[in-house]
């Protein structure tokens, strides 16, 4: 797990949270209203908002518009959460099974942000043994 890590606020523009993703080298970012958790939005999120064929932008102000818009537009407002106590297995299963690479980790009754928990993470620990 990931303690403390980069988020970003609801209204924050997806150009904004790009940009951050990038400096960074993340691919999943949460999004926090104070300290607890409202969404995530992943780096799949924001590629979906490319067009397939940059040489084809019929409307580059269309897509400067999007870019404007808040992240929580396009977060997933419902992420699947772990809380830290839970067992590395069962986290791995829940990313296989519901094909994420990031699980945020949450306190359990106030939802507070502690950590973000991915498969490289996963592998990391995985590493160990092998």
């Amino acid at each position: 797990m990931t303690p403390q890590p980069i988020v970003a606020f609801p209204n924050t523009k997806i150009r904004e949270v790009l940009g951050l993703m990038l400096d960074r080298h993340v691919r999943h970012l949460p999004i926090v209203e104070g300290k607890v958790l409202v969404g995530i939005v992943s780096i799949h999120d924001l590629r979906a908002l490319i067009p397939r064929d940059l040489s084809d932008v019929s409307h580059p102000h269309g897509v400067e518009r999007v870019l404007d818009e808040p992240v929580s537009k396009i977060m997933n407002a419902a992420p699947i959460t772990v809380q830290a106590n839970l067992e590395l297995k069962k986290a791995v299963d829940l990313i296989v099974a519901h094909q994420i690479g990031a699980l945020p980790v949450v306190e359990a009754v106030s939802k507070k942000l502690v950590g973000i928990l991915s498969y490289v993470d996963a592998l990391r620990v995985a590493r160990a043994f092998l």
